[in-house]
């Protein structure tokens, strides 16, 4: 299995854009088929271009997300869309160590049915702060700011489409491509 590294998060390129009053372009990008759709569109002239597109590392993922993320950089990079990692640590080895992740553990119903996922305070500290870290830098966002500065786009489908919620930063706006 892959492990984190712990090296610093990579630097997209600075693109140009036409005034500063116009947010940048982000994806969201967690190498399932949603968020791959989006890259693939965005970089096919599909869909408008993404600046950039980020992958929050949790260095837990199976070995085959890692392998298409780097098919992903291959196929993208050339193509105009940079694809940088980010990564907050460590989820696998942090669940065994530190006593305040939380894992997201399926829970059945108190009838025995399936239920859904308890809280997922892991999807927030190990994919959604670092992505926001990175996109304050690179969109210059001063502490305080309620302007746009990042239109962050996220592979939410219509079958899921009950999980498309506004950031809670509000100098990013969410789009979703595919709904």
């Amino acid at each position: 299995p892959h492990r984190s590294t712990g090296r610093r998060a990579q630097r997209a390129p600075r693109v140009r854009r036409m005034t500063d009053t116009e947010p940048r372009h982000a994806l969201s990008l967690g190498a399932g088929a949603q968020s791959t759709a989006a890259a693939v569109a965005s970089v096919s002239g599909i869909i408008a271009p993404y600046e950039v597109a980020i992958f929050a590392d949790t260095g837990g993922e199976p070995a085959y997300v890692y392998e298409h993320l780097e098919r992903l950089i291959t196929f993208c990079g050339p193509r105009g869309l940079p694809i940088v990692k980010v990564s907050a640590g460590n989820l696998r080895d942090d669940t065994f160590t530190k006593k305040s992740v939380s894992p997201p553990l399926w829970v059945r119903k108190a009838d025995g049915r399936p239920g859904g996922p308890g809280f997922r305070g892991c999807t927030d500290r190990y994919k959604v702060r670092p992505i926001d870290k990175w996109l304050r830098r690179w969109a210059e966002v001063p502490r305080g700011c309620t302007d746009t500065k990042v239109s962050l786009a996220i592979g939410i489908s219509t079958d899921e489409a009950q999980r498309a919620k506004d950031s809670h930063q509000p100098w990013i706006t969410h789009t979703f491509p595919l709904l």
